[in-house]
């Protein structure tokens, strides 16, 4: 299922869970003139074998965290929470924005100078740690959205 602008409001709906799974690893793609992907791998909560991706399409931007605040997972790391961030809430996005005014030579490239709409997506772990992509959508399993991802 494709996620975007749109419907993105799915994501904050108890149809779409994805507390406890674990974070198994992540995948920058770049592509020259757009097409940037981010690939979050993840194995359903108490299972060795069921990894699944969520595909981040078009990133403009990516931010994080790994200190360990709330302590070590010992083996894993689990989320806790992950939000569609509201377009009045959003912090990286409206940055993003603001750095593009400044620059005095922006490229023909940037997506920033399109009419295109942006989600920002928060991902926060149990250990405290978090990261938040801004993209213009997403990818995941149709599943992922019927049984919240279980």
């Amino acid at each position: 299922m494709k996620i975007d602008y749109s419907n993105a409001q799915i994501i904050n709906s108890p149809d779409f869970c994805m507390h406890d799974d674990w974070f198994v690893n992540m995948n920058y793609e770049w592509k020259r003139n757009r097409g940037n992907s981010i690939s979050v791998y993840l194995r359903k909560y108490g299972q060795q074998k069921n990894k699944y991706e969520i595909k981040f399409n078009n990133i403009i931007g990516f931010e994080g965290i790994c200190c360990d605040f709330w302590g070590d997972n010992d083996t894993t790391i689990n989320i806790y929470d992950i939000q569609f961030v509201k377009e009045e809430e959003q912090t990286l996005i409206p940055r993003l924005r603001e750095l593009k005014e400044k620059e005095p030579n922006v490229n023909e490239f940037c997506p920033l100078l399109s009419d295109q709409k942006f989600i920002e997506i928060y991902i926060g772990f149990l250990n405290g740690d978090w990261m938040t992509i801004a993209c213009e959508s997403l990818e995941v399993d149709d599943d992922m959205t019927k049984w919240g991802g279980r």
